[in-house]
């Protein structure tokens, strides 16, 4: 009935939520070069993110910037920068982060990418860019309601979270939480109560996380980088933390359930990994 690029991008998510990569494998080879078929490489890219693979993402988020430079498409070039840098970010890996959005904001400036820039800088805690940006936005836009509502709060609760303010951070991310869906305002909240040593509301805030599997698929706008996994692990931490060996067991082993073929070097792995040995 509808045979765009949006619906195939979510036939896409569906086919990879479902376990099923020969459909996924179909959809990527039914659309390629289309003129728009950088959208596709793009949401192909935000399943391997998800699946904790950020080497072979980096490849797929390559193809669809340069698919877009073909279609002559500067703002959908910056928009793969963002979304590779930010999905980094938020896995810990921030090696070129900073270059990554310079470049972007060259290429364009419009409102969406600035948004972006916003989340992926702050990612990386970079607060010495994050918070100029997140000034400059807040008193260009006052009623552009994602900017007001997520975009600044999470991106000044990852600062704060950075600079090991956890108390402020979970008061900073609190406006983003009626649209933990398809943002990690919870996520966010849930790592500062593990920093705040609070496991009752940790548990609570990665609960709330992990209630869409595929919700950041599926953003206003366009996807966003997944914090799935991660939840899982924060989860995880949180039940060990309040001493609830069982279930700390069973959120480990989810958490590395979804990123069984993840990246073996990957910090957070590797780190949930010896978690998990220890309990």
């Amino acid at each position: 009935m509808d045979s765009s690029t949006s619906a195939a991008q979510s036939h896409l998510y569906a086919y990879f939520l479902m376990g099923d990569p020969q459909e996924v494998q179909r959809i990527v080879t039914q659309t390629a070069g289309s003129p728009d078929g950088f959208l596709v490489a793009e949401s192909l890219a935000f399943t391997q993110q998800f699946a904790g693979r950020y080497r072979q993402a980096a490849a797929t988020f390559a193809q669809a910037f340069e698919q877009a430079g073909h279609a002559k498409a500067p703002d959908a070039q910056a928009g793969v920068l963002l979304m590779n840098a930010a999905g980094r970010g938020l896995a810990g890996l921030c090696d070129g982060n900073q270059a990554a959005v310079e470049q972007a904001l060259a290429l364009d400036k419009s409102r969406q990418t600035q948004e972006y820039a916003l989340l992926a800088v702050a990612a990386c805690g970079n607060g010495a860019l994050a918070l100029p940006m997140a000034q400059a936005l807040d008193a260009k836009l006052p009623e552009d309601t994602l900017l007001q509502n997520v975009f600044v709060p999470l991106a000044r609760g990852l600062v704060a979270l950075a600079a090991g303010q956890p108390q402020q951070a979970v008061e900073l991310v609190a406006p983003a939480k009626p649209y933990d869906w398809n943002y990690p305002g919870s996520y966010l909240q849930g790592l500062a109560y593990l920093q705040l040593h609070d496991a009752a509301h940790a548990v609570s805030a990665f609960q709330a996380a992990l209630q869409s599997r595929g919700g950041s698929f599926l953003g206003p706008e366009e996807a966003m980088p997944t914090v799935y996994a991660q939840a899982q692990l924060g989860l995880a931490r949180a039940y060990a933390m309040a001493g609830d060996k069982a279930n700390a067991k069973k959120a480990y082993e989810a958490f590395l359930l979804t990123w069984k073929d993840a990246d073996p070097d990957l910090p957070m792995l590797v780190a949930g990994k010896k978690e998990y040995a220890a309990l």
